[in-house]
């Protein structure tokens, strides 16, 4: 149980961050936001029947985007362990998925401060 607190305060912190990222981002013209995810993790992640990807994440990184400026999002569903891969090349514009603040993932991407207490 707390290790999955754990991950979703770090997924709540990088959706944070990218929110702030993106409000910081003035005057630019509408369009979409890449988001990178892993989806069997419901409610935060996870993919209907139909094949829409939704859960609280999505759905939050979907209301930063559009006060952000951004017309929509488009959510990649990808193997957890090349999330921060696809953020570094470029591939995505912002991951939305749980991951556990460590040192070697501070060297990597920026992380808030925690939004949930455990």
């Amino acid at each position: 149980m707390k290790n999955s607190l754990m991950v979703g305060i770090a997924l709540v912190i990088l959706i944070a961050a990218a929110g702030f990222y993106l409000l910081a981002q003035p005057g630019q013209q509408a369009r979409v936001l890449v988001v990178g995810t892993n989806t069997p993790f419901p409610p935060f992640e996870y993919t209907l029947p139909n094949g829409t990807i939704t859960g609280f994440d999505i759905e939050v990184i979907r209301a930063l985007a559009q006060r952000s400026g951004y017309s929509d999002i488009q959510v990649k569903d990808m193997p957890f362990d090349s999330l921060i891969t696809a953020l570094q090349q470029g591939q995505i514009d912002v991951i939305a998925a749980g991951l556990t603040i460590t040192p070697e993932r501070q060297q990597q991407v920026s992380f808030t401060a925690p939004l949930l207490a455990g």
